[in-house]
Order: structure tokens, then sequence, then C-alpha cells
């Protein structure tokens, strides 16, 4: 798969509502599972995810594992992991605290890091030894009450369990940049006028997003449009909805994201 679709599985690993409207949680009773998925970009398989939930106690842990496949793995030969740590939030509107959050992504020419950890509020990169900077610092009020990539989508599907909306505002920090991730409510007029509209998956929630770029990109990047596609989940439990569908527009055509429910 191409770079520029990575952060977008990756987001998908992408979602927060810190700021969202939405009712704090008496308690996020939140099941564990695994998600695994399959991801085609203009109609050919691009490659396949795995994301692994645990909950023990008051705290929650999460896995990531995603490789290219067939025809893409050939021209575009690329692997993404992540790893988060962090604890269960009762009373916070995003219902996860991550402690600490670190990614990997593989390319053919080597590989990519990041480490980041939760402070007070406020999420710090951790650069390897001997690393030199960002060119493009992220200012630290822009890193205040963010969740990594991973806790965000999972947040995104508790608050829509507790409130039956899309509507969201979502900060997210991966380490190296930051984004705004909106998402709202598509109406039954709005699907029904969209040309080729897919119904999706029976019996899911369907979001319309867009991703903003706010900080650590350069100026040319941020007058570019944001991302934007749309996003099924599906209740998994009494607390949340996990994703099933994602579907955004890329250079090389539609990437199109698919996640297999868990059982139960």
């Amino acid at each position: 798969m191409p770079r520029f679709a990575l952060p977008t599985l990756a987001f998908l690993l992408y979602f927060t509502a810190p700021y969202s409207q939405a009712v704090p949680p008496s308690s996020p009773a939140v099941p564990s599972f695994a998600l695994t998925g399959s991801a085609y970009v203009g109609g050919f398989h691009a490659g396949e995810a795995v994301l692994h939930f645990n909950v023990r106690d008051d705290s929650y842990s999460v896995r990531f594992n995603a490789e290219s496949q067939g025809l893409i793995r050939l021209l575009f030969q690329w692997g993404f992991e992540l790893e988060v740590q962090g604890t269960l939030a009762a009373g916070n509107v995003s219902g996860l605290q991550p402690a600490v959050y670190q990614s990997r992504r593989y390319h053919r020419d080597g590989h990519v890091e990041r480490h980041v950890q939760f402070r007070a509020g406020i999420a710090e990169t951790i650069l390897p030894e001997g690393a030199d900077p960002y060119p493009i610092p992220v200012p630290s009020e822009e890193r205040r009450h963010v969740l990594d990539p991973a806790s965000a989508l999972l947040s995104a599907g508790l608050v829509l369990a507790r409130t039956g909306r899309c509507d969201q505002t979502i900060r997210v920090f991966d380490g190296k940049t930051r984004r705004n991730l909106v998402l709202t409510d598509r109406s039954d007029d709005q699907v029904a006028d969209s040309q080729g509209a897919d119904p999706g998956p029976a019996g899911a929630k369907r979001c319309a997003f867009q991703s903003h770029r706010v900080a650590g990109f350069s100026e040319r990047h941020l007058r570019k449009p944001p991302v934007e596609g749309e996003i099924w989940f599906r209740a998994y439990g009494d607390a949340l909805m996990v994703p099933v569908r994602l579907h955004t527009p890329t250079l090389i055509g539609m990437a199109i994201f698919h996640f297999e429910l868990p059982a139960g």
C-alpha cells in the first residue's frame, strides 16, 4: 500500500472526544476482543491487519499489526505495528487514558519509529538517542488532551455506543503530527442521494469523517483539503461499537478497509 494510505489505516486506527458534547461515562465497561481486517486500494488487495484489545482491572493494552499483500506488496512493500498501554478512565469523556504509545512503520529502505508518553494530560514525544528533533514541532498546547491513534478509535466507539450519534470532535497525536478528526452523522437523505452509495454492513451505524491537519505539517500540507470518507461501526457488547468498514478516496482509487466483528 502506498505511504499516503498508511495514515488512514493507522488512524483507523485514528479517533477522541475530550471536547465533544458527549456525556462522560460512569464506567467504561469495555470488553476485550481481536479485530481482523483487509485493505483494498483501487480494487487491489493491499494488506491484512489485526488489532488485539485487552482489558485487565482498570487498565488496557492494544497491539496492532498490518502488512502489505498481493500485487501491492510487490510495488509498495510495507508493514506497520503499534502498541499502547493505558487506563480505563471513568468520568472521562473519552473513556480511555493512554500512558505509552509506540509505533513502527517498515518499508523497503528501513523503518521509522515513534514513541509517545502521556503525563499530566500532555503527550511528549521521546526521540531515539542521537536523533534530530522533528523540523516542525507540535506546540505543547496542541498536545494536551489528545489520544494516540488506536486509543482514539476505540474512544470513538465508546462515545458512539453511549450517545447513539457519530458527532464527535477528535484530537489525535501520533508522535509527530496533530490532527482533528470530525465524525458526523449521515442522514438517510444523504445516503439515499449518494450516487452508487454502498449501504454498508447490515445493522451498522454509518458516520462521515474528515481528518484536518492541525500541527506538525508544512504550510503547503496545511493548505491541503482534509482527508475524508465514511466509516461504519457495529455494536460489540453494551458499551462499545467497533469499526467494520472504512471508505476513503486516494490518488489511485478508493481505499476500502473491511474489519471482521469479534464473536460474542
